[in-house]
């Protein structure tokens, strides 16, 4: 078992621990808030933008911080069942349902079109194939962000270099050791 797996499920655990908890779970969105704030504002959409998360959790926290901060219409997607009706039930406790809806899916196989925007988490997986997948199906428009480690981890979790398919627009260093690329796909492809 790789470093990057055990990262990805152990995150998915310390989640499902701190959603039984208003108070676990109200702390764990507001650490990443300012970091989320500052993360999507290096990206300009319209106002009725829409973005996709693959890999939402059950703990929605991008989607929760940026549809209160933005006025876009947002779909988060996760494979897990459980996850998406614990994810469900905190959109619902936040008065978001009219701007969030988070579906059970899958990246590989979940409709990207119509979106400004696809964020595709840290901890999703099958990553590589994922974006080998949304190299293929997004138009030239659409923003996508890859969030990775820093590149100093690279040696605890592995190259998670840019694919080739993709341009970079714009790269945030989050506090949180994750580095959030904003690319476009590359035109003619």
């Amino acid at each position: 078992m790789n470093s990057r797996y055990l990262h990805n499920r152990l995150i998915r655990v310390v989640e499902k621990v701190l959603e039984g908890s208003k108070l676990l779970t109200d702390l764990y969105i507001r650490f990443f808030r300012k970091m989320t704030v500052d993360e999507f504002s290096k990206v300009f959409l319209p106002e009725d933008a829409r973005v996709l998360i693959i890999g939402c959790g059950s703990i929605p926290h991008t989607a929760v911080i940026v549809a209160k901060e933005k006025p876009w219409k947002i779909v988060g997607v996760d494979r897990d069942k459980d996850a998406v009706q614990k994810a469900r039930f905190l959109v619902e406790r936040y008065g978001l349902s009219d701007r969030v809806s988070v579906m059970e899916g899958n990246g590989l196989t979940f409709d990207l079109s119509g979106y400004d925007l696809v964020v595709l988490a840290h901890g999703v997986e099958p990553k590589d194939e994922i974006l080998k997948r949304i190299a293929v199906e997004v138009d030239g428009e659409t923003v996508v962000l890859f969030r990775t480690t820093w590149d100093f981890l690279d040696k605890v979790y592995g190259d998670e270099g840019v694919p080739e398919d993709f341009d970079v627009v714009a790269v945030f260093k989050r506090p949180d050791f994750i580095k959030s690329v904003f690319m476009k796909r590359r035109v003619g492809l």
